[in-house]
């Protein structure tokens, strides 16, 4: 339940884009969670109103290579929704606890501690960087209103840990739809931002350090994004369960805020730039 589209994100033919936002659905690739719901509805005078609560745990895989996953747990959020059939827009709130750190940012952690003779605040550093038993929390607002032949529809998140990895996450999306059956057109601006990393901490070696320094730039740039994307699209309905998608997103991206960008280029060398992508897609059900 974190985002607007968390019960079909995965099923293309429910939604008009060709993909869902990146900036948004990309930064926590998280699908499901193992534990209990409970939820609440009421009509308010034509209004549908509902209250949502759930506990539990997941993992989910920041990687962009392998399988080094992060173990959530004591996991809790809620849900406040308010909706006709034209609008909706919905509150929500979600935190958990880290119950490890992985394999990567393990190595890290023990790296930073081993060179406290030439670092003299390494221990302390270490200690902020670690995500083990932190508490992580997602916070949104989302909506949508229909006055067909037009949809629009937009999300906003703010994410924060009290690890120094993770940092004041910003995303969002707006999205503008126009339908006129069997074809259906779009504009959506997406982004997503936070503070990129550099090295500046007192240590008495640099250059016995140098590729320590590295290894903690790229860890601690890891979840720094700070891009956006402005996208057109069409999409034809070939019939009631089979739709032909195009779309060209345009993303200007920072060097060290480019972790959505896959590529095996290291994140503290890469350039500011932009970046080009054409997606064809088909979508069915069945």
């Amino acid at each position: 339940d974190l985002f607007h589209l968390s019960e079909y994100r995965d099923v293309g033919i429910a939604y008009t884009w060709a993909k869902v936002p990146t900036e948004v659905y990309g930064f926590v690739p998280s699908r499901s969670i193992d534990g209990i719901d409970a939820v609440y509805i009421k009509d308010v005078s034509g209004v549908n109103v509902s209250v949502k609560g759930y506990a539990g745990q997941f993992d989910t895989d920041f990687t962009s290579s392998g399988y080094d996953p992060i173990y959530f747990k004591d996991i809790f959020g809620l849900r406040l929704t308010a909706e006709t059939f034209d609008w909706s827009i919905n509150l929500r709130h979600s935190q958990a606890r880290v119950e490890k750190n992985n394999e990567t940012i393990s190595f890290v952690v023990d790296q930073i501690t081993n060179a406290e003779p030439l670092w003299p605040n390494a221990r302390e550093f270490a200690v902020e960087l670690s995500m083990d038993d932190k508490t992580v929390t997602y916070s949104s607002i989302s909506g949508q209103y229909n006055f067909y032949p037009f949809l629009v529809m937009g999300e906003y998140a703010y994410i924060d840990a009290n690890s120094s990895i993770l940092n004041s996450v910003t995303n969002g999306y707006l999205s503008l739809i126009y339908h006129t059956d069997p074809h259906s057109f779009y504009v959506t601006h997406s982004f997503t931002d936070s503070t990129a990393y550099f090295f500046d901490e007192f240590v008495l070696a640099p250059q016995l350090l140098a590729p320590l320094i590295t290894i903690v730039e790229r860890q601690k740039n890891a979840f720094a994004t700070d891009q956006i994307t402005r996208s057109l699209g069409w999409r034809y309905d070939i019939a009631d369960n089979i739709a032909l998608k195009l779309q060209w997103d345009h993303t200007h991206f920072k060097g060290r805020g480019s972790a959505l960008i896959g590529s095996d280029i290291v994140l503290v060398e890469r350039e500011d730039g932009q970046l080009n992508t054409l997606h064809l897609t088909m979508s069915f059900s069945y």
